[in-house]
């Protein structure tokens, strides 16, 4: 897919259609090819792919396989139980319900990858 209006990230780094960035700290660079920014804007190491998961992306439940993305098109039940809605609705293996926010990852085996900023969301 090619980029077709520039984009602000959502860490607040600038992506202009040329390949100019703007970085967060305000330094400037020229992407070059094969040069990779994931979608919140920060670049990623040759060779790094994200691994599979799905996750909640601008209010859409993402499936991401082999590097991919795509949206979500079924409900999907993990091999540890857990259970993920298309609206991003979870149920976890223990049974409790949470509803997965903006950034939100889970593995493909159904466990949450969290990051050191994610605090507890789950319910009763």
């Amino acid at each position: 897919m090619v980029m077709d209006a520039d984009m602000t990230m959502p860490n607040g780094t600038m992506v202009m259609k040329d390949g100019t960035c703007v970085m967060k700290d305000g330094t400037k660079m020229m992407m070059k090819e094969g040069d990779r920014m994931d979608m919140n804007g920060d670049m990623m190491k040759k060779g790094h792919m994200m691994k599979d998961c799905v996750m909640m992306k601008n209010g859409k439940m993402m499936v991401i396989k082999d590097g991919k993305k795509m949206e979500m098109d079924a409900d999907k039940t993990f091999p540890n139980g857990a259970v993920v809605m298309k609206d991003g609705t979870c149920t976890m293996k223990d049974g409790t319900k949470m509803m997965m926010k903006e950034g939100d990852r889970m593995d493909m085996n159904g466990d949450m990858m969290m990051d050191k900023k994610t605090t507890d969301k789950k319910t009763k």
